[in-house]
């Protein structure tokens, strides 16, 4: 577990003021007032980069559904 102050976030993920303040909001991110530190644990993702490989994956799958009826002569709905 790491503690940074909101400036050592920001730097860190090259976020601005305002998207960190939004994010402590919606709670994106483990944010401990009474120490005025960001928590961060060992397997704490950025939301971007989730929402990027949660994208891919959905893709990937899409293609890999896609190839797998061509290959076995299922007909394609659209």
């Amino acid at each position: 577990m790491e503690l940074l102050t909101r400036n050592q976030y920001m730097k860190r993920y090259n976020i601005g003021y305002d998207k960190m303040q939004r994010m402590i909001a919606s709670k994106e991110v483990d944010y401990l007032p009474e120490a005025d530190r960001i928590r961060l644990d060992e397997n704490t993702v950025r939301i971007e980069l989730y929402e990027e490989e949660k994208a891919r994956r959905i893709r990937a799958e899409t293609t890999l559904n896609l190839f797998r009826n061509i290959l076995l002569g299922k007909e394609i709905k659209q």
